[in-house]
């Protein structure tokens, strides 16, 4: 099993706080349940992993001050005490949005109850990048949910590439109705997961969340964050589509995903691209290659996995008609006879939950 793999096997706990008492007896509880621990000593040091852990312990020795405002909704927000008799827990929890409150002296089992509820099942994690310029991630991504939806996956869809056409265009759905990132409020956080989905624009079990037509950054990394951890408890599967080139968003959500595949072309420029994207990630993510077939290519697709050391996972074949199939709004790879549909039938076989 690789590094990748076992980051998402094991659940994690962000622990938060300074009081020995109670951090010391949260780890016990955490390890005891088969969760790994990430411990920082105050909110501030944790804004960057709020969002991404599974649940988040924050001791009662902690004083948010203007902070909360900047700390995103989410939920498995938990105040740890040693004392719940006195008011400052209390306090703290309604500042965080927190759940609940936990004595850790007398509350043990109701804590490791509350991790075993966390350890459930939650949903896949794909991203799909380029390895070079034009070789159709986005399209790829897109495939990947729709087939993924057809096989009876709960899916969603995630557009988090400012150059790509918009997602919502790739699965006809541009003029659905649903949430955009846009519509979303960076310090609130998503909706709960259930009703985020359903408020999402959809074909079939297939939901989008992607930017609508006006010039737009990104979205900043915790909202990503808190919108992968909302999701991520009511779908089955959720394939990101990566900018390429977005560090701030690949350093921060590869340590999430279950597998990334990077959409390579078969030539020598594309080719040697990849190489430089594949070796800036390799240790942080687990990687498989998509080869896209074009007309004239002068490498094989098995030679370029070969080269670049990287399971192939499939070789994307060259369908002319495709534009012109997005153009007249049908989704890509909902033909289950086409060859895109059957490669990326397999690709889903191979990583469903």
């Amino acid at each position: 099993m690789t590094k990748a793999q076992t980051s998402r096997a094991i659940r994690r706990v962000l622990i938060v706080g300074s009081d020995v008492r109670v951090t010391e007896e949260v780890r016990r509880c955490a390890i005891a349940s088969g969760f790994e621990t990430d411990e920082v000593a105050s909110l501030t040091q944790a804004r960057s992993r709020w969002s991404s852990a599974d649940i988040v312990v924050v001791a009662d020795d902690q004083n948010t001050g203007r902070l909360s405002d900047a700390l995103p909704s989410r939920p498995g927000v938990v105040v740890a005490s040693a004392d719940v008799t006195r008011s400052s827990p209390w306090r703290l929890a309604v500042s965080l949005g927190a759940a609940r409150v936990i004595d850790v002296v007398s509350e043990q089992s109701a804590f490791v109850e509350l991790l075993a509820s966390r350890s459930a099942v939650r949903a896949k994690i794909l991203a799909v990048t380029s390895g070079s310029g034009g070789a159709g991630a986005s399209i790829t991504a897109a495939a990947l949910a729709v087939t993924a939806a057809i096989q009876g996956l709960q899916t969603v869809l995630l557009d988090v590439d400012p150059q790509s056409p918009g997602a919502d265009l790739l699965l006809g759905l541009d003029e659905s109705p649903g949430l955009r990132w846009g519509d979303l409020n960076p310090t609130a956080g998503p909706p709960p997961g259930e009703r985020f989905f359903a408020s999402l624009p959809r074909s079939g079990g297939c939901a989008v969340l992607t930017r609508d037509r006006t010039p737009q950054a990104p979205p900043e990394v915790p909202l990503v964050q808190s919108t992968i951890s909302s999701l991520s408890s009511a779908v089955d599967l959720i394939v990101i589509d990566f900018a390429r080139g977005h560090s701030s968003l690949c350093d921060e959500l590869l340590p999430a995903c279950d597998v990334v595949f990077v959409v390579v072309t078969c030539d020598v420029r594309g080719a040697t691209s990849a190489s430089v994207l594949i070796e800036s990630i390799r240790d942080r993510a687990e990687l498989r290659l998509l080869t896209r077939s074009r007309p004239g290519d002068s490498l094989d697709p098995d030679d370029v996995a070969d080269w670049l050391n990287v399971s192939h996972a499939g070789c994307l074949p060259h369908e002319p008609g495709l534009i012109s199939m997005i153009d007249r709004g049908e989704p890509v790879a909902g033909q289950r006879r086409s060859k895109l549909a059957a490669v990326c039938s397999d690709v889903i076989g191979g990583i469903a939950p």
